[in-house]
């Protein structure tokens, strides 16, 4: 029904975590939760939130609220506008990266979960393939 990926943080220069939404359609109430298992505290990544979608159900504006939960047991929310017709946010045809943080490190060893809130005023909102994490290391 979902596919869910667990990466684990150690000194990779890239990880990523996705969620498949069943049916290419996401429900606005089943939340997608993403973890990370972080082994490593210290290590500086670049964040991003990348989105794959059907072209033909694009939206001009689509809201989401990302809640990362650290290992540490800090709380940090982000709205963000997935607008699909910025061409800076389209990375190929059918997906959005939006950048969720900058060099971020993680102080403790433990699990960083993200969970993704669908702001859609609708409960299903059909053409959504997938959602990912990623981290990227620091340059």
């Amino acid at each position: 029904m979902l596919l869910f990926l667990l990466a684990g943080c150690s000194s990779a220069t890239k990880l990523k975590t996705t969620f498949s939404f069943p049916e290419e359609t996401w429900n606005r109430f089943n939340n997608p939760v993403l973890n990370f298992d972080i082994t490593t505290p210290g290590i500086f990544y670049d964040m991003f939130l990348e989105l794959e979608f059907d072209e033909a159900q694009a939206r001009d504006k689509f809201m989401v609220t990302v809640i990362m939960y650290t290992p540490s047991g800090e709380m940090r929310s982000r709205d963000m506008d997935l607008n699909f017709s910025k061409k800076e946010n389209i990375t190929e045809p059918g997906k959005i990266r939006l950048v969720l943080r900058r060099e971020f490190a993680f102080s403790d060893k433990g699990v960083c979960q993200f969970e993704i809130e669908n702001r859609s005023s609708k409960v299903v909102t059909p053409g959504m393939k997938s959602i990912s994490v990623v981290f990227e290391r620091s340059q």
